[in-house]
């Protein structure tokens, strides 16, 4: 290598698009980050590649929450609850999330539904079976005799499709 100051440079040689062999410099190059990879992510600001140290924030689809997720697994069902984003760093070639979080899809546990619909009907079961709804999926709620589905009104429905979203309960 060649020393200028106190500094020491050392060359590597390269063989350039024409044959000829020329002499470049060696030095250090700051990391990059891909992407957040995260399948229920719906975007990430700032957009693909970042640079070192440099702060990401992901946000979820609509149909997911940010959950705690040590490993990729998450550590419980998304609620509407919770956040719908979260944050991340630029660290030696990988996004490192705060928290471990990851976008989860939201469910809709059936017993509050069920507990506050009570004796005065009847919750249908999920198609897939279960305790929880999917976000977007539906059951029926059948009243008895002598109510009605939202109303005191004789006139009121007396079933109606209930579906798991953010106004869910």
């Amino acid at each position: 290598g060649n020393t200028a100051g106190d500094f020491t440079t050392s060359y590597i040689s390269v063989c350039d698009p024409d044959g000829l062999m020329t002499r470049q410099a060696e030095s250090c190059v700051v990391s990059t980050c891909p992407a957040v990879s995260d399948t229920l992510m719906d975007r990430q600001d700032p957009e693909g590649i970042s640079s070192y140290m440099q702060s990401v924030n992901a946000t979820c689809v609509e149909s997911s929450r940010a959950v705690s997720s040590p490993g990729g697994v998450p550590s419980r069902a998304a609620t509407c609850g919770d956040p719908a984003w979260y944050n991340g760093t630029c660290h030696d070639f990988t996004v490192e999330i705060e928290n471990n979080m990851s976008c989860t899809q939201i469910t809709c546990p059936l017993q509050p539904l069920r507990d506050l619909i009570g004796t005065t009907g009847s919750v249908s079961s999920p198609a897939g079976g279960g305790s929880a709804l999917i976000y977007g999926e539906t059951v029926n709620v059948t009243c008895g005799d002598g109510a009605r589905f939202g109303t005191s009104d004789a006139a009121g429905p007396r079933s109606a499709l209930v579906a798991c979203g953010c106004a869910f309960l």
